[in-house]
């Protein structure tokens, strides 16, 4: 059986404005093990980058952790990323839990050589003298199909899927356990895209590690992850195996999403969800996506869904669906 690396209990991540907090993340649970891939799906505004940075203890103001637990089981302790001491935080980053947060293409200095940046990263982290770490920094590189004159560069020299390839190496030079990637391939061109996505499952395949991965585009999702948390208004609607919800998605809001993407031969025209995500200084009472949902029932607007096991694995959040997980009815009200 895989060994758990971390385990997210009523986890609850909000905003503060002027107005009150914006519920981000509430009441979020699930669990990763060692060697899963796991997709956290949705659209902009579902809480995904929220959850992502929590995971990594990347709490800054505006963001409050009101409650709950992120633990991040290491060498049978837990350490709760929504409150840990930064001085704990040193001892668990880059070597244990290491982040690609989003937009990381702006993250490398445009006025530093790769080589320098990557030296700092690593002997931060990594106590070993200069010419000792860019031998191993070079064989790294050398693995993962970069040439060793990338390291010469300047970032506004590579292009955008070499500067990616780049983060993505510094990220998992010190082999962490657990890898979070944000968007990994936005703003790149789908060939690109396929590279990145090749890169992050050869690393893992080869680390055996634990990779989270953030992504609107449900498509990544289908090409790389083993599990899929689909995540709506900062609650999680369905999760469980990608096969499984790709060819079984139980909630109406993952079969919306899933409908949505194009198929090669299939000439059907594509839409996309009607309405908006709601206003998470307010969410509206019970299901979050009923003002949205095709399938609404009256119990949709006055109480939250519990989470429902329909098969192993394989949870979802929706009152169309019995504790025993049988559906209430074909046809929604």
């Amino acid at each position: 059986m895989a060994e758990k690396l971390l385990e997210i209990n009523h986890a609850q991540i909000y905003y503060a404005t002027l107005a009150g907090y914006v519920k981000a993340v509430d009441n979020v649970n699930f669990d990763i093990n060692e060697g899963e891939i796991v997709g956290l799906a949705g659209e902009s505004g579902c809480g995904k980058s929220t959850l992502i940075k929590s995971i990594y203890g990347f709490i800054k103001y505006p963001m409050k952790a009101i409650s709950g637990e992120i633990n991040l089981l290491t060498n049978g302790n837990k350490l709760n990323m929504l409150f840990v001491e930064k001085e704990e935080l040193r001892k668990v980053r880059w070597k244990y839990i290491s982040y690609v947060p989003q937009a990381s293409l702006h993250v490398l200095n445009p006025v530093t050589r790769i080589k320098k940046q990557f030296l700092e990263s690593v002997k931060r982290e990594h106590n070993v003298k200069e010419k000792e770490a860019m031998d191993e920094v070079k064989e790294y590189l050398k693995s993962l199909g970069l040439p060793p004159d990338v390291l010469d560069s300047f970032p506004h020299q590579l292009s955008g899927g070499m500067q990616q390839r780049v983060i993505i190496a510094m990220a998992t030079f010190l082999k962490p356990r657990i890898v979070l990637a944000d968007e990994p391939t936005t703003a790149l061109d789908v060939v690109v895209q396929r590279g990145i996505l090749q890169m992050l499952r050869d690393i893992q395949k080869e680390l055996k590690n634990s990779l989270i991965i953030v992504s609107h585009d449900m498509g990544v999702h289908y090409q790389i992850t083993h599990k899929i948390v689909i995540m709506y208004a900062g609650k999680i609607a369905e999760i469980g195996p990608t096969d499984e919800i790709f060819n079984n998605p139980y909630h109406p809001y993952t079969r919306l999403l899933i409908n949505s993407l194009p198929r090669i031969g299939d000439r059907e025209q594509r839409s996309g969800i009607e309405g908006s995500p709601p206003n998470l200084l307010n969410p509206p009472e019970g299901c979050r996506f009923n003002p949205r949902c095709p399938s609404k029932m009256k119990i949709c607007e006055e109480k939250i869904p519990e989470m429902v096991e329909i098969s192993k694995g394989h949870f979802v959040a929706c009152h169309l669906f019995q504790k025993n997980g049988k559906r209430v009815k074909e046809d929604a009200e």
